[in-house]
């Protein structure tokens, strides 16, 4: 497209400008994303979308223009949001903030709706502005749903060569979806309350060393650096052990009574040894593996299929693990 020569002009004058803002900004809040486990993306505006934008009608002046740089945070849910703003204000000096379901919205419209930061970077205490000082950025916050819907539908119904009533309705109420399923996420527990339970064997047996780990937690059987970060994920992986050393039950019957026979020697040998003994050079997950192995909880050997890692600690105090283990993680190879 023609570019006017006066906004070509303008921008390559605060094109520095703008890069230098982009990348302060860029390392305070990607640094922040990667130590709180989020998304981040972000871009300087081109200059031919600069001149799109202003061809809208809805500017009069250059300081107007509130995302020459733009980012974006993508949040799993939107409890992550409040936060999130909070450390923009530490880290910024904020414009104004339009947050999400704030601005006058029709019901029966919906559009992209996600909160708004606009901040610029402030000056060192004692030092007069700088031409940097000047330049407005805009972080948006985004939940995961909101990002795939503009990512999938934006290019779609809104960069294309025609303009299709089609495109937009489509692209609306995808986006109604998405509301929908960010207020699901928000109120996961009671939304899932609402749901008819059903039995299924492995979930049972998952709760039930669950229920025995956080038991046994309470009761101080497990020292505090012992704890698992997940029980949810240690109680799947301790399932899935003691499976792959047990035999195939009926095709009616689950591993509930496998598992429990073998939570009970567990119990049994927390007990014996207590807090003060309880092996701190060995995982929670290896201690169980040599409680089972040394009460020949095992049917089997694990299997090819359920690799284990065995340590000289291991070794040491379960010895007898070692002949329930047919395939060992190999810790040596470089490939």
């Amino acid at each position: 497209m023609i570019i006017p020569p006066a906004l070509e002009a303008k921008h390559a004058y605060v094109l520095h400008y703008i890069n230098a803002t982009a990348e302060r900004v860029r390392d305070i809040v990607s640094g922040y994303c990667n130590e709180q486990g989020f998304a981040y993306l972000g871009r300087v505006k081109a200059l031919d979308s600069l001149a799109e934008k202003l061809e809208t009608g809805r500017f009069e002046r250059w300081s107007q223009l509130e995302d020459l740089f733009a980012c974006a945070i993508v949040i799993p849910t939107l409890l992550d949001e409040a936060r999130i703003l909070e450390h923009l204000r530490a880290n910024f000096r904020e414009v104004k903030c339009l947050e999400r379901g704030t601005t006058r919205k029709d019901p029966s419209v919906f559009r992209f709706d996600a909160t708004r930061f606009i901040g610029e970077l402030r000056h060192p205490p004692g030092e007069a502005p700088t031409n940097l000082q000047g330049i407005k950025f805009e972080i948006q916050i985004r939940t995961a749903f909101e990002h795939a819907w503009s990512v999938t539908t934006h290019a779609l119904a809104y960069k294309g060569s025609d303009a299709q009533w089609r495109h937009k309705r489509l692209a609306a109420q995808l986006r109604a979806a998405v509301e929908q399923l960010d207020q699901v996420v928000l109120g996961f527990e009671q939304w899932a309350g609402a749901i008819k339970e059903q039995r299924w064997s492995e979930i049972d047996e998952q709760a039930l060393i669950n229920e025995f780990m956080t038991n046994a937690i309470e009761q101080g059987k497990i020292p505090s650096e012992a704890i698992p970060s997940s029980l949810v994920r240690f109680s799947e992986n301790l399932r899935n052990m003691i499976v792959a050393g047990s035999k195939r039950p009926h095709w009616n019957e689950g591993y509930e009574g496998k598992i429990r026979a073998a939570l009970q020697r567990l119990g049994a040998e927390m007990d014996t040894l207590g807090e003060s003994a309880f092996p701190r050079s060995l995982s929670l997950f290896q201690f169980c593996l040599g409680v089972f192995s040394k009460n020949n909880i095992f049917d089997r050997k694990l299997g090819e299929r359920f690799v284990v890692v065995v340590t000289n600690e291991l070794q040491s105090l379960y010895p007898e693990a070692e002949g329930f283990v047919e395939k060992k993680f190999d810790f040596e190879d470089a490939a």
